[in-house]
């Protein structure tokens, strides 16, 4: 039986604040946008290059070879960054790391 008022405009659409980590589905990389980066963490564009400049954040700026004065895009390198904060978290003390699996009752 098939309903003449079902389209297939009507599959299930996966929010945008989900997409990010699906988009693009064909490369897999692991550097991202200084945007992507700051929307998958509530940063501004501004923020992240910013960041990358002060040296907070693992990042390069891409250049055209060959244009000095050309403007560049900033990268994020996801590895490093990923790095940078389970280092952070390993190293706070082990009741404030751990202290989230007490409110599930599994503290260890």
């Amino acid at each position: 039986m098939s309903d003449p008022t079902k389209t297939q405009s009507a599959e299930i659409e996966v929010p945008a604040r989900f997409a990010i980590g699906l988009t693009p589905s064909l490369v897999q990389t692991d550097a991202v946008t200084a945007d992507a980066f700051g929307h998958a963490i509530g940063k501004t564009r501004k923020a992240v290059v910013e960041m990358i400049k002060m040296g907070k954040l693992p990042g390069v700026e891409m250049k055209v070879p060959g244009n000095p004065n050309a403007r560049g895009d900033y990268y994020v390198y996801l590895p490093a960054w990923n790095a940078g904060v389970k280092l952070a978290f390993e190293s706070r003390p082990k009741e404030i790391r751990d202290g989230w699996l007490a409110w599930l009752g599994l503290s260890v």
